[in-house]
């Protein structure tokens, strides 16, 4: 599918950070200190949460106990860890101290009432929460996009997929290098990371996650507990020592895995056998987009990423704070001593080779921009790839002529949906009036909202979570469904002449050619 003048490949994964909950927490936060949390889940951004979730936060370090607590009396906000819905003005009551998990690296915090609906809440952890080794955060976290509960409790398990799209190695591969590590990306939403688990010393079964070569009656230890991509999305992990040549082995996912409401995941098993050897040829990008030399690249543009060999999805993000270098993919028009802030929804698709993100803002006009991978980027394999900038970078449009367009959807026009619980978008021309890009929240009419989403050629329309969550300078939109969309079914995204630029003016009605969610 050609999209802003290049190609976006048809099977996508979609790794949006509603329920899915994504992002790199350290690329999201900017926490820099000697004690630093690895993953906050719900994670900042997420949507459609249930209203009768639970609070997971990793540290990196064991941390001291005593720094580490909770209010269970009433709605002061007084404790380390905290959660509000009105900028810590109050505080959600919590039911008990926190579960201690992972030698005192993991906690579990659980409201003692259930969520508001359709609410915004943020989490705030206090710099007095200290490590065993005395390093303590030197400056409090707060969240700057929270997360936003959906309609109601949630009672979908998340899901194990054994094809290549959502693991590796996965089901009935062969030939697998021995050198590979382990990755996963959960179908339909995230997980309690807190709930994935390893052995990481020893042969014994132990952990919701297991690797055997002998129908587990002995298993492989990992390195370290896995390591938290996208909010509890996906996860990656490698074993201790490389796998045997030639050798069959079993993964093994248990149900003591769930998300954050506590549905578990349904035991799931895989099986792959290994090559004569390993795989260190380095991964290189054979695309990316804009692509270098390209002109006229709209200012709303999104920037994909296609490499050559599956990426460890731990070692690829961007900066989603502000507009410093850092992450491994980065877009600057000033030879990168700035770069463009992003927007903690990303994409990835075609299994593990391809990753696509949007701006936070607009870019400029009549700009020059480059796109550089770091090396801090690697493949399944381990291999970091050799960083690469573009020499002579993309040109974005002199300024926007004629009447306000669409400029894509979210997901992309023709795409086959590998998901069936996903976010709708669509990004404009211009900025657009907030107000009048409006959906249906309580019923299935069409008529009389400017954004809509049909399965039965807009006889009907999906009602939405809530209106519009808006980015990137008004012209970006993105909306969640009430419920998950049903297999096998083809959706088509419109748009009428309600929508309205800033200087009053219609949007061109555009008529999407539909996506198609898997079987």
């Amino acid at each position: 599918m050609r999209v802003s003048g290049r190609w976006v490949l048809a099977l996508v994964l979609m790794t949006f950070q509603c329920k899915h909950s994504l992002g790199l927490l350290g690329q999201e936060s900017k926490i820099t200190t000697s004690v630093r949390p690895t993953f906050i889940t719900p994670a900042e951004g997420a949507r459609a949460i249930g209203t009768n979730t639970r609070i997971a936060i990793g540290f990196e370090k064991a941390m001291d106990l005593s720094t580490i607590n909770v209010n269970t009396q009433d709605t002061t906000c007084s404790g380390s860890l905290r959660l509000s819905a009105d900028n810590f003005a109050s505080c959600v009551r919590m039911a008990a101290q926190p579960i201690v998990l992972n030698g005192n690296k993991f906690f579990r915090i659980f409201p003692a009432l259930s969520l508001n609906t359709n609410t915004l809440y943020k989490i705030f952890i206090a710099a007095g929460a200290k490590a065993q080794d005395g390093s303590n955060l030197d400056q409090p976290y707060t969240s700057t996009a929270g997360f936003r509960t959906g309609t109601g409790a949630d009672t979908r398990a998340p899901g194990v997929d054994v094809t290549a799209d959502f693991l590796y190695p996965y089901d009935t591969e062969v030939n697998v290098p021995i050198n590979s590590g382990v990755f996963i990306a959960f179908v339909n939403e995230a997980i309690d990371p807190t709930t994935a688990t390893v052995s990481t010393s020893g042969t014994s079964c132990a952990g919701s996650i297991q690797l055997t070569r002998d129908n587990f009656t002995t298993c492989l230890h990992f390195r370290a507990e896995p390591i938290v991509v996208q909010g509890g999305r996906t996860l990656s992990l490698y074993p201790k020592d490389t796998l045997a040549a030639s050798t069959s082995y079993k993964l093994r996912f248990t149900s003591a895995i769930t998300d954050l409401a506590g549905n578990a995941i349904p035991n799931t098993m895989a099986s792959f056998s290994t090559g004569s050897g390993s795989n260190s040829t380095p991964p290189a990008v054979f695309f990316w987009g804009p692509d270098n030399g390209e002109s006229s690249v709209y200012v709303t543009t999104f920037f994909q990423l296609d490499l050559t060999s599956p990426m460890d999805p731990a070692s690829i993000g961007a900066n989603f704070a502000d507009n410093s270098c850092s992450g491994t993919i980065q877009v600057s028009n000033d030879n990168f001593a700035s770069c463009v802030r992003m927007i903690p929804n990303y994409l990835m698709a075609n299994g593990f080779n391809q990753f696509i993100f949007f701006p936070d803002s607009p870019l400029n006009y009549s700009s020059t921009y480059k796109i550089r991978i770091t090396n801090a980027a690697k493949n399944i394999y381990g291999t970091a790839l050799s960083a690469v900038t573009q020499s002579n970078g993309f040109s974005t449009q002199a300024g926007v002529t004629g009447g306000t367009i669409v400029n894509y959807l979210i997901p992309f026009d023709n795409s086959q949906l590998n998901e069936v619980l996903i976010p709708f978008g669509v990004n404009f021309s211009k900025p657009i009036q907030p107000a009048t890009v409006t959906v249906n929240t309580t019923n299935n009419t069409c008529a009389g909202y400017s954004l809509q989403v049909s399965s039965d050629s807009f006889t009907t329309c999906l009602i939405m979570q809530a209106q519009p969550t808006v980015t990137a300078n008004n012209t970006q939109f993105t909306v969640f469904p009430v419920n998950i969309l049903n297999p096998g079914t083809t959706y088509s995204t419109r748009t009428t002449a309600a929508v309205l630029d800033f200087g009053g003016t219609p949007a061109t009605v555009y008529n999407g050619s539909g996506i198609l969610t898997r079987p």
